[in-house]
């Protein structure tokens, strides 16, 4: 298979499975992560298991919202989270979990508590552009 990213391309040995992550940043004030992970459940249940596993691993993890929503015409779980990093600095973050078949697209909006809105700003206006086949 024929990769190509920006101004690179290679071929792909077979066996290989496609974990490929965009993460794109904007100093301290945001980060944008886009990552494909395979889906072997329900939508919902996926978004559970990912809360259950924050909510465990991650300091005072407290999820602030949770809703359901067409993304790029696909079915999506919207979620607003905060936590405290381990250097003590509070974040918050929105996740879209957009379902793609037999993968979850989960794109992830960090940014520092403080920041606020902007975060849910940012993630909005990608999801209004998403484009899947």
């Amino acid at each position: 298979m024929r990769y190509r990213y920006q101004d690179l391309a290679f071929d792909a040995p077979d066996g290989l499975t496609d974990q490929s992550m965009i993460v794109l940043v904007d100093g301290e004030r945001a980060a944008l992560t886009l990552a494909r992970e395979p889906l072997d459940r329900s939508l919902g249940a996926y978004v559970d298991a990912v809360i259950e596993e924050l909510t465990a691993s991650m300091s005072g993890y407290r999820l602030e919202a949770r809703a359901g929503r067409l993304v790029a015409g696909r079915d999506a779980v919207v979620v607003a989270q905060c936590a405290i990093l381990s250097d003590g600095r509070p974040v918050r973050q929105q996740q879209a979990f957009v379902d793609a078949g037999a993968q979850v697209l989960v794109i992830t909006v960090t940014s520092p508590l403080e920041v606020g809105a902007a975060g849910h700003a940012l993630l909005e206006r990608v999801l209004a552009s998403l484009e899947l086949p």
